[in-house]
């Protein structure tokens, strides 16, 4: 389970730190974005849950007591970020 290309980014650190998180969460709302107007990149959206996907592993084997919790709010906030520069480019468009 751990010889994934993540676990050895993460040189087998056992908790998240704040920034990798938040890191990862504006990663993916930013490659939603890149890939969802008309002028974006489709192939894009397929790549955009690759950074949530890895937090979800990265989040259940840190030892966290409700890392549910902690997940939802994560995707919550990268979901909302994407919604609001979607909406901020309609409403330019």
């Amino acid at each position: 389970m751990k010889s994934s290309w993540f676990w050895k980014a993460a040189d087998g650190a056992k908790r998240p730190t704040a920034a990798l998180e938040w890191g990862l969460v504006l990663l993916s709302a930013l490659l939603l974005w890149a890939g969802w107007p008309a002028g974006g990149w489709p192939g894009l959206l397929f790549l955009a849950f690759s950074p949530l996907l890895a937090l979800t592993e990265y989040l259940h084997a840190g030892g966290y007591r409700k890392p549910g919790r902690r997940l939802g709010w994560r995707i919550y906030v990268a979901l909302l970020l994407w919604n609001i520069l979607c909406t901020g480019w309609v409403a330019n468009a």
